[in-house]
């Protein structure tokens, strides 16, 4: 275990309670081009679906913010971030996050590994 073994725990434990378990972390491998003088035509993209508990926050930011109403529900449309436990999964910038049906794009992706062990990355939303 490394020197960081109880904040990772820790840090695993809480994403497990808090976290919303039906979340999908979407991992998409773009395919690679059939013509190498063409590098933009990639071939088809394959996707993988990790389910785990991911944590949703707000970035309060004034003006970024905002509800809207789907099906009954109460979506927020702006800018959120979210936490996920490092179990082997690294989320990268064309990789999707999809909450409750709603699919949204990464804008960024920050590692929490203080001893050089990834605890919790931190990757921010939008709609």
């Amino acid at each position: 275990m490394t020197v960081f073994g109880r904040q990772i725990k820790l840090a695993r434990k809480l994403i497990d309670k808090y976290g919303d378990k039906t979340a999908i972390l979407r991992t998409i491998t773009l395919g690679t081009p059939s013509d190498p003088s063409k590098p933009w035509q990639v071939g088809n993209s394959t996707f993988v679906d990790n389910v785990m508990p991911i944590c949703f926050l707000l970035e309060h930011k004034r003006g970024w913010y905002s509800e809207t109403r789907k099906e009954g529900e109460l979506i927020a449309d702006g800018l959120e971030y979210c936490l996920i436990a490092s179990n082997g999964v690294v989320p990268k910038l064309n990789d999707v996050i999809i909450r409750k049906g709603v699919q949204m794009k990464i804008r960024y992706v920050q590692a929490l590994a203080p001893d050089s062990t990834d605890i919790i990355y931190k990757l921010g939303v939008m709609f």
